[in-house]
Formats: C-alpha cells, structure tokens, sequence
C-alpha cells in the first residue's frame, strides 16, 4: 500500500489567542464561570 505524499495544510482562518480559548471551551461544553474555576484564572 504506496503512502501518499504530505502536503502541510493551509490556514484558512485567522484566530486570535482569545478567540482559540472560548472555541476550546465550546466544544468542550464549558462556561466562562467553569473555565474560570478549573484554571484559577479569574
């Protein structure tokens, strides 16, 4: 079975770090208030 070549993938959207968190706790079902006390950060 012949592998197939790596291509890296493109980024198709530009995100930033605040953005990536609250899509992270999304999907992750968390509310701000969880989050908050999970990483003690308020």
């Amino acid at each position: 079975m012949a592998q197939k070549e790596f291509r890296r993938a493109r980024r198709h959207v530009e995100v930033s770090v605040g953005e990536s968190v609250r899509i992270m706790r999304q999907l992750q079902e968390l509310s701000q208030n969880e989050l908050s006390a999970l990483t003690g950060i308020p």
